[in-house]
This record gives C-alpha cells, structure tokens and sequence, in this order.
C-alpha cells in the first residue's frame, strides 16, 4: 500500500508539469539521522539535478547542487540548412551553493534554515508567426536564496517534508536570435520582440514531498511551486516543478563496506 501511495503521488505531480523561461531548481530538502552524513542525489524531473548535502558537525548543514534543463536550439531536425546568422544554441544550467543549521524540533520533526547562492543560465523558444517562425532568447542570472524546510516522519521508513524557498534572482547579458521560418527558409526577421533589460526581482517556492528509507538508499518525490508577484517582466517561471529522485548516504555505505572488509 505505502508503495503504490508513493508511486501515485510522483504521477500526479508529473501530470502538473509545463514549460517556461526559467526553471527553478528543485529544493535541496536535508534529512539527517546523526552527524558526518555525506549525502548524494539525483532527482529527475522537470529538470536533471544532482545534489549535495552534508553534516560535519552536529547541526551545521552544508547544501550543493548542479542542475541541467537542457538546451534551447535550432541546429538539429531540420530538413533545410539555417545560415550561421539564424542559428542559436543556448544552454540551461545552473549552480548552487549554500549553508546553514538544522535541529531536531522533537524525535519526529527536524527543522532547517540555509542561506546559499547559485549562478546559471536559461533560454526559451519563442513561436511568433503563425507558429512558423521561431525566436530564442537567453540570459545569464545570480541567485541569493534563502530556504527552510521540515522533515516529519510518516513511519518507520517514511518521511515527508514541506519546504518554502525565497529567491532574489537577478538576470543579464540578454541575448535574442534572429526569426526562422519553416515554410520559407529565407525569410528572418532581426526586430526585436521586446526591449530586454537586466532585472531582478523575488521568486517565491513551496515544496512538498515524500521520502521513502531503504538504509543508505532513499527515494523521492517532490512537486514545487514557483510564483512571484510582478508580472512586469521579460522572463517568466515554470509554475509547477516536479521530481523523482534517489539518495545514496555515502558515509554509511563507506562504513558497511569498510566492515564488510
């Protein structure tokens, strides 16, 4: 029953998924049982993360995490040449470092607070004329965030967490390609579909998700939420973000080999 509840809940959150600008990493959420934990994940999803996290003393809490949504380009599956001028490849990856303290609220419930910064890229195609020609436009940004999140145990071998995330992200070197159209290869268009300048606003995140413990190997699931309150904009969010990921606490596997030996 606990597996097809878990497998029900990463379809759902799958299903709320869509496309946009920026994508916001998913939430490094710690779940710590003792100090010196070295913990490494993956989680796939809306976007391809790779995460870090760390306790080299007791309530001290160390987060990493590299993330890839892809590329944004026009240089493969098309039937007719494009002139270097209408080409554009852009890439949508991010990094991100942070700290901060966690603790145990009671026996069931820890707590954590992280301050961190991260750095990255992010592009996104733009259909303009009757779905025909396409634009892409990219740009450069730098993330001060600030998250807390807690980690409540269902059951023995179950947890879920609730996250909440604040990201002032800043964005610049602005870069748009010319037009291509499919039906008539010769026609671009260099005029620009909005003036581009570098911003910075709030981006608000709230998370919620499931972790299942198998020993030194957990899995999860996590759906996110991304909204801010301007609209005022050239770059926009995806909405909804959604995750299934595995963990691997690499101390204690290192511990059970060694003991093995």
């Amino acid at each position: 029953m606990k597996k097809i509840k878990f497998a029900a809940f990463v379809a759902l959150i799958v299903s709320l998924s869509s496309c946009s600008f920026y994508n916001p990493i998913s939430t490094n959420v710690p779940s710590y049982e003792k100090k010196g934990e070295i913990n490494l994940g993956v989680n796939l999803g809306t976007s391809a993360d790779v995460q870090i996290s760390t306790n080299p003393v007791e309530h001290l809490s160390i987060i990493g995490a590299a993330s890839t949504s892809g590329s944004i380009t026009n240089t493969t599956g098309r039937d007719v040449p494009i002139a270097d001028s209408l080409k554009y490849d852009y890439s949508r990856n991010q990094f991100e470092l942070g700290i901060g303290y966690y603790y145990k609220l009671t026996d069931k419930i820890q707590h954590d607070i992280h301050i961190g910064y991260g750095i990255g890229s992010a592009a996104k195609r733009y259909n303009w004329l009757y779905g025909d020609a396409d634009f892409a436009y990219s740009a450069d940004f730098t993330n001060l965030f600030i998250q807390s999140s807690l980690v409540v145990e269902i059951d023995s071998d179950v947890k879920g967490y609730l996250s909440s995330r604040f990201n002032y992200i800043s964005t610049s070197n602005f870069e748009k390609s010319a037009g291509y159209n499919n039906l008539e290869p010769q026609f671009y268009t260099t005029e620009p579909l909005r003036t581009f300048n570098e911003e910075s606003y709030w981006l608000n995140q709230f998370g919620i998700g499931l972790i299942a413990d198998l020993g030194p190997l957990q899995l999860s699931a996590q759906g996110q939420l991304n909204f801010r309150f301007t609209n005022e904009l050239v770059v926009d969010e995806r909405p909804i973000g959604v995750y299934a990921g595995v963990n691997f606490n690499m101390a204690e596997i290192i511990s059970r080999a060694k003991k093995k030996d």
